[in-house]
This record gives structure tokens, sequence and C-alpha cells, in this order.
């Protein structure tokens, strides 16, 4: 879809609100949302920024009250790591402003957030699109609703959003700025968030505060975690704080080469430099052949190496102790075959959970996942312990080229187990 040019649009759209947009504006926006901790983040920040600071501009000239950014400019950059949009206020009436660079204007989509977070919620919502293009860059606003209107919209939970059709926007804003002074809209009506526990708070900090190339806005649940900790201004800055540190380097999975004999000495002292074991040095010579009986139907000749990371795993005031086995061998061609494994060890008392249940010796969570993740964040493979289980794994080897990033996750229920790895 072609855009029409600035001129072509403001005579196609004499309601809307047009603004073009000029380099100096486009590095200010640039600079002011540096500080978020990846690029889905920073150019949510970028539209945030130029959108804000032109509509401020624009508004400015017209009205004499004055205009204030809420909660402050400073925390743009906090609010665009995880949300797309900004408010502004004007007196007593807030507006929320949503900019997109999307062709696709057929509905007007408002992250929950903006609708269903005291303190947040607005009095109008406008719709912005961002026209960003070498040649020519501008904005519109296209559009505008109520709080009360977007609540009776469209409710998608997968996505966290409300939606309203473009027919039932209203385009321009002159109309906006009359009702205000006329008719002004009430209060937004939202519920109160639960109170958030103080140690519930920084686990939740803790899980989402890790470096993703996404918004972790989905990962919990939103009235009961998400909401009430993206509320409070502390946990918000600290979630930019963490989630803005640098990446711990990957712990690489030591290959065999060639040479059999010189490799194995080479790879124990990378095993003992990187906190891992032998397999004979948990499972022992008898065990050692049942654990390692996997199923191998991906074509892997090369010779195996065994690495085994042992992990107490806390779960409802239980510890169970378990062994992260990691498989690897090198085939044809340069690519590299790795397979997860995971076992239970010998508890030092037995799990009250399996007591009555039938199962002989340790066994794993009932519902633990073996998760594995790629560099993107993107998870590939899983599974997942039934009762009784006593070891875990994939269905088959996956493999890639050597230096290639991924994670390896162990979940059940809020607890969480994550080894970054290469190939």
């Amino acid at each position: 879809m072609i855009r029409p040019s600035f001129n072509q649009l403001v005579s196609d759209n004499p309601k809307q609100l047009c603004l073009q947009l000029f380099p100096a504006d486009l590095e200010k926006a640039k600079q002011q949302s540096r500080d978020c901790s990846n690029e889905v983040a920073r150019w949510n920040g970028y539209l945030n920024s130029l959108c804000l600071n032109a509509l401020v501009k624009e508004f400015q000239e017209d009205l004499p009250q004055g205009i204030r950014v809420w909660p402050s400019r400073k925390s743009l950059a906090e609010i665009s790591e995880v949300v797309n949009g900004s408010a502004i206020e004007v007196g007593d009436t807030r507006l929320v402003l949503i900019p997109s660079d999307s062709n696709d204007i057929a509905n007007f989509y408002v992250p929950q957030e903006w609708v269903e977070l005291p303190g947040w919620a607005g009095h109008y919502y406008l719709a912005v699109q961002m026209h960003l293009e070498e040649d020519e860059c501008w904005l519109r606003v296209w559009g505008f609703t109520t709080h009360q209107k977007l609540k009776q919209g469209e409710r998608n939970l997968s996505e966290g959003t409300y939606s309203v059709a473009r027919q039932d926007l209203v385009e321009s804003l002159n109309v906006l700025w009359v009702a205000r002074d006329v008719c002004p809209e009430p209060q937004p009506v939202v519920a109160e968030l639960q109170p958030l526990a103080s140690k519930r708070a920084e686990q939740l900090l803790a899980k989402l505060g890790k470096p993703t190339p996404y918004s972790p806005r989905l990962e919990v649940n939103f009235e009961k975690e998400w909401a009430p900790l993206i509320a409070n201004p502390e946990y918000r800055q600290e979630l930019l704080v963490r989630r803005s540190q640098p990446e711990p380097e990957p712990v690489p999975v030591p290959v065999p080469e060639p040479e059999p004999v010189t490799v194995i000495t080479a790879l124990s002292q990378l095993i003992d430099k990187a906190g891992w074991l032998l397999a004979e040095e948990v499972f022992g010579s008898q065990q050692l052949n049942y654990a390692l009986r996997f199923r191998r139907e991906t074509d892997v000749e090369s010779e195996i190496v065994h690495r085994v990371h042992k992990i107490d795993f806390p779960i409802k005031g239980y510890t169970y102790k378990i062994a992260l086995v990691m498989n690897f061998t090198k085939a044809e061609q340069g690519k590299r075959w790795v397979l997860p494994q995971v076992f239970a060890l010998d508890p030092s008392q037995k799990d009250p959970s399996q007591k009555d249940r039938g199962h002989k010796g340790a066994c794993l969570p009932e519902g633990l996942q073996l998760i594995v993740v790629d560099e993107n964040g993107n998870s590939f493979d899983c599974a997942t312990a039934q009762a009784g289980s006593k070891m875990l794994q994939l269905d088959d080897w996956f493999g890639d080229y050597p230096g290639t990033k991924f994670s390896v996750r162990l979940v059940l229920g809020e607890e969480e187990f994550v080894k970054q790895l290469a190939v």
C-alpha cells in the first residue's frame, strides 16, 4: 500500500490533524528512546517520543492552561520498555496517545494497561498513524474515542488489548475540545488493584527482569501480578534497570574434535571450569547404562559426550534433587547435535507427595516442563513429566551450527531454572 504525500494527506483528510516531522524531530526522539533495553522497546520508545513531542508542541499553541506529560518525560523509557503509548493531561482531562507505524487502520488497538490500570486510564484515546520514510515523515491523528467506548469494544486477552473499529472513532479533534468544555467525560471507572506482596514483587522482578527481545507483559497473570507490578513507579523503574543489564555470556557446549583422546582430556578441563560434571561422577557406572538409553531418531554417528549439572529444585517447601544432562556430538558438515535430558536423583528424604503413589525411587515432580528456547526467546521444543517419571527428554536431537545460542528452561508453576548455552 502506497501512502500519500503530506499535501495529499491533508487534502484527503480535512478533519484530521496532520503534522510534518523533520530531521531534528527524528534525532531528538532517537536520543530519548536509547535507554530501552532491546530493539522492539527502542522502536516503541522512538514512536512514542515522536508522537508525544509533536502533539505537545501542537496543542500548547491553542491551550493556554498548559499541558503536563504523565507521569513525566523521564518515565517514558520505562513505560515504552514494556508497553506502547504515552499520556498527557490538559487540566483534569487525560489524553492517551497510541502511535503506530502500520498501514492497517481498520481498527484502533489500545494496550489494556491504559484501560484497566488506576492512574493510567484516560478520558480520551488518540489513534496516531506514523509515516517514517526517507523522503517524507509525518503523523496524523486519524480519530479518537473515549474510555467508556473502549470498554464496550473488543477485548483480546491473548494480545492484552482493547479495540474499536475505525468507523466508531471521531475524526476531528475539535469535537474533543468542545466536548471537554461543554460536557466533560466522566472519570474512568476501573477496578482497584490487589496489593502485591514485596516478596512476590521481587520474584516477578527476578523473572521478568531478564533481558529478552520482547516485552514480558503477557508472561504472568495481568490482574493479580502484572498490573500491580507495572503500576508501581519503583518496580517499573527497577524492571527497566534489570532488563538493561548486559546478558551474561552463554556457557559454550564443548564439542569433540576429530581426535577423541585429546578431546576428552580437554573436555574434562572445560567441564571443571564451567561447573559441570562427568556423567560417571553423578550416576556411577551402573546407573550410567540406564541413564544414557535415550532414543536417537536422528542419524548421529559421532562420539557422544555427556555433561551433567545437578540442581536443587524447590517446590512448595520440598526440594527435588534433579540432574540436567546435556548430550552433544558433532555430525558431518560442522553441524552439532544436542539432546537435553532431566533425571531424578535419590533425595535425602522421600518426597511426601510421592509416598502413596506406588512409584519406587526418586521421581521428577509431575508437570515439570523441559523447554528449549532459541536466541530470540522462542520455544521450539518441550517435554512434560508425568506422574512417576524418573527421566524427561525431548523426542529427538536438535542440531545447529557452532556458536548458535539457546537456553534450557525447567519450569513448574512459578518456579523456573534457566541455563543459557551455545551449540
